[in-house]
C-alpha cells in the first residue's frame, strides 16, 4: 500500500449539456450547462471566507497566512477557438465577473472562468458558459452540390484537465435540413444516439432537427481539446434561409397597413343623416385645408414681389420692372379669383350650422373671407405700384397743412408705402383668420 499527499482539487464534471445551435446567416452559438462537484474531503467544519482572501495578498507577494484547505478549486482555465467571440459566463444568479479571456501567441483564445466562492470537498455548482463562432469556420459546403453542408465542431468542452462524467450533445440544424448523419471519433463510444426536433421562434414546417448523442466517462487531453472534433452532414435548400425574413418583411408591411386603415374607417354606427353631415364636415375640412395652402401661396408670391419692387425703387429697370409686375398682378387675381370660386361653390356647406357647435360664424367667416379676398387684391395692385415710386405720399399726408403755432410741426408722417404696407398686412391676417375659422370645425 502505498500513500503520499495531493494537494490539487479533486473535481470533476457530473454532467454537462452542449447545444450547438447552427444558423446560415453567419453564426454558430454554443451554450454549455456545466454541473461541477468536487471529490476530494469533504469539509466538515464551517466555511469561513476571510482566511481565503489572503491568497490574494499572497499573488503580489505580501507576507499572508496560508489558506485553511489547499485542495479548493479557485478557477478552470478555458480554450476556446482563435474565432471564438461574444463569451458569456453565468449562474442562476446572473452574469459571474470574476472571468477573463485573453488571446495567446497562436491566436486561441483563453478565458480563465472563477466561480462565485471558493470550490471545497463535497461542494457543488453549477453554471453557464456561451461562445459564437462564425459559420465559415464550422460550417462548409460542396462546391459541386451546394445543398450538402458540413458541420465540424469540438466535441470535448472547453475546459481543460477535467473529467466528465456524462457529457450530453444536441445540434440545432436550421428548419428545413434533412438526410441528416452524425460522425464521431471510432475511439469514443457514443452511449446513446438519438433525433428529434425543437420549436423556436417562427418556424413555419414543424421546428428545427435535432441530432443529440451522449457519452459516459468523458475525457480529452489539453493539447487535443480543439483538435478532437465531431462531424454533422445535411442537406439544406439555401432558399429557405429566407422564408422568415420574406415573414417578417410581410408582417410589418400588414401591420403598418393595417394601422393606415384602421385610422381611416370610421366604424361607428352613424344615425339618421349623420352620415351626410360628416361628409359635409370632411369636405369642409379638406377645402378649407386646400384655401389655406392657396393663400401662403400667394402671401408667398407678394412677399416675393414687394423685393423685386424695393430693388426696382433703388434702381429702375422699367422694361424689366412693368413685364414682372403685370406677371405677378394676374398670378395675384387668378389665386384670389380661385379662392373665391372655393368659397361660392362651398358657402352652403359652410352655412351649415350644425358644423361650427349651433352657430353661424361659418357663413359669416365665408362671406368675409370673400370681401377680403377682393380687397386684397385691388389694394396689393396699389401697394406693389406705390413700392416701386419711392416718391409717393399719402393722400393724408400730401394734404394735412402744418398747425397754427404748433411746436410738433416736425413731426414724422407715414409715408403712403408704410400706411399701404400696414394695410396689407392687417388683410392678410384677417383672410387668414377667416379662412382658419373655416377649416376648424
Amino acid at each position: 500500500m502505498v500513500h503520499f499527499s495531493n494537494q490539487e482539487h479533486q473535481t470533476y464534471f457530473p454532467s454537462v449539456k452542449r447545444d450547438i445551435e447552427v444558423s446560415h446567416w453567419g453564426n454558430v452559438a454554443f451554450k454549455e450547462a456545466y454541473e461541477l462537484k468536487h471529490a476530494g474531503a469533504a469539509v466538515t467544519s464551517a466555511f469561513n471566507r476571510v482566511g481565503f482572501s489572503w491568497g490574494d495578498y499572497r499573488k503580489r507577494g505580501m507576507q499572508a497566512p496560508e489558506n485553511p484547505v489547499s485542495t479548493a478549486m479557485y478557477e478552470m482555465n478555458v480554450v476556446l477557438p482563435r474565432t471564438a467571440r461574444n463569451i458569456y459566463y453565468r449562474d442562476e444568479i446572473g452574469n459571474i465577473s470574476s472571468s477573463n479571456a485573453r488571446r495567446d501567441d497562436k491566436g486561441y483564445v483563453l478565458a480563465q472562468i472563477r466561480p462565485r466562492y471558493p470550490i471545497l470537498g463535497g461542494w457543488h455548482a453549477d453554471w453557464e458558459f456561451s461562445y459564437d463562432v462564425p459559420t465559415r469556420s464550422a460550417l462548409k459546403s460542396d462546391p459541386f452540390d451546394p445543398t450538402f453542408y458540413v458541420l465540424n465542431v469540438t466535441m470535448s468542452p472547453p475546459i481543460v484537465r477535467t473529467y466528465t462524467r456524462k457529457m450530453t450533445v444536441e445540434v440545432l440544424l436550421p428548419e428545413g435540413a434533412y438526410d441528416i448523419k452524425l460522425h464521431t471519433p471510432p475511439n469514443k463510444v457514443v452511449t446513446n444516439e438519438y433525433r428529434a426536433t425543437r420549436h423556436s421562434w417562427l418556424d413555419f414546417f414543424g421546428g428545427r432537427p435535432t441530432v443529440g448523442f451522449e457519452i459516459d466517462d468523458f475525457y480529452v487531453p489539453e493539447k487535443q481539446i480543439l483538435q478532437y472534433k465531431f462531424q454533422v452532414t445535411y442537406r439544406f435548400a439555401g432558399s429557405q434561409m429566407f422564408y422568415e425574413t420574406v415573414f417578417l418583411a410581410g408582417l410589418i408591411f400588414l401591420a403598418f397597413l393595417s394601422y393606415i386603415v384602421v385610422g381611416r374607417a370610421n366604424l361607428r354606427i352613424a344615425r339618421k343623416g349623420e352620415r351626410k353631415l360628416l361628409d359635409m364636415k370632411e369636405i369642409a375640412l379638406s377645402v378649407g385645408r386646400a384655401n389655406l395652402e392657396k393663400f401662403d401661396v400667394l402671401i408667398g408670391e407678394m412677399e416675393q414681389t414687394v423685393k423685386r419692387a424695393d430693388a426696382h425703387a433703388r434702381q429702375p429697370v422699367k422694361h424689366k420692372w412693368e413685364p414682372y409686375l403685370e406677371n405677378q398682378l394676374a398670378k395675384l387675381k387668378d389665386i384670389t379669383g380661385a379662392l373665391d370660386k372655393s368659397l361660392g361653390e362651398h358657402k352652403s356647406t359652410y352655412s351649415e350650422k350644425s358644423l361650427y357647435e349651433g352657430s353661424d360664424r361659418g357663413a359669416k367667416a365665408c362671406e368675409s373671407a370673400r370681401k377680403l379676398l377682393k380687397e386684397y387684391a385691388e389694394h396689393q395692385a396699389k401697394h406693389l405700384g406705390a413700392r416701386a415710386d419711392p416718391e409717393a405720399k399719402t393722400d393724408a399726408a400730401a394734404a394735412a397743412p402744418a398747425a397754427k403755432g404748433d411746436s410738433k410741426a416736425g413731426a414724422r408722417r407715414l409715408s403712403a408705402v408704410e400706411q399701404l404696407e400696414g394695410r396689407a398686412d392687417q388683410l392678410e391676417a384677417d383672410i387668414s383668420e377667416a379662412l382658419r375659422t373655416l377649416a376648424d370645425l
